[in-house]
């Protein structure tokens, strides 16, 4: 397997992961595990975890809020769905103005209700965090890919060099 292939599958297996945790956390809950605690825990650095902002599984919130929620597993999604869009070897990412208007609508959702001119509801939360979190993985890939290649080409080179330094000395 290539080093795209090894860099898509190990992304992929991160964001089944942490979506799967996210899901794990209301599972625990109704099963009155106590593990649970220490899922929402884990997640509770980087969301607020609000009941009223979360969605529910299992008559339990879920690990983050909806905003948190729809970013990554519409992240997830975008990863599943860039091979059908784009080739692995291509590493161009996209025109980083796209990543500006996707991020746009989460913006201006948490900005307007900060200063009080709109309440942010459960609708706009979702939206704005799909519509960022489908277009990360198209800059992400590309990057990550390109770094691995990198790093890949950076350690054969070296090798190589460490060699010939060996039969030259």
């Amino acid at each position: 397997m290539n080093t795209s292939r090894k860099t898509y599958a190990l992304i992929l297996a991160g964001a089944l992961l942490w979506c799967g945790s996210i899901l794990l956390a209301p599972y625990l809950a109704a099963s009155s595990s106590p593990l649970a605690a220490y899922v929402y825990q884990a997640f509770h650095p980087i969301c607020h975890q609000l009941p009223e902002r979360s969605f529910h599984l299992f008559g339990a919130k879920l690990a983050v809020c909806s905003r948190c929620a729809s970013i990554y597993f519409a992240f997830l999604f975008g990863i599943l769905l860039y091979p059908c869009v784009r080739t692995l070897s291509n590493i161009q990412t996209p025109h980083r103005n796209i990543l500006v208007v996707a991020l746009l609508p989460m913006l201006i959702d948490v900005g307007l209700d900060f200063v009080g001119v709109h309440a942010s509801t459960f609708f706009t939360r979702t939206l704005g965090g799909t519509l960022f979190g489908i277009v990360v993985p198209f800059f992400v890939l590309p990057a990550a890919i390109e770094g691995v290649q990198q790093l890949v080409t950076q350690k054969q080179i070296t090798i190589v060099e460490h060699q010939k330094g060996i039969f030259h000395a």
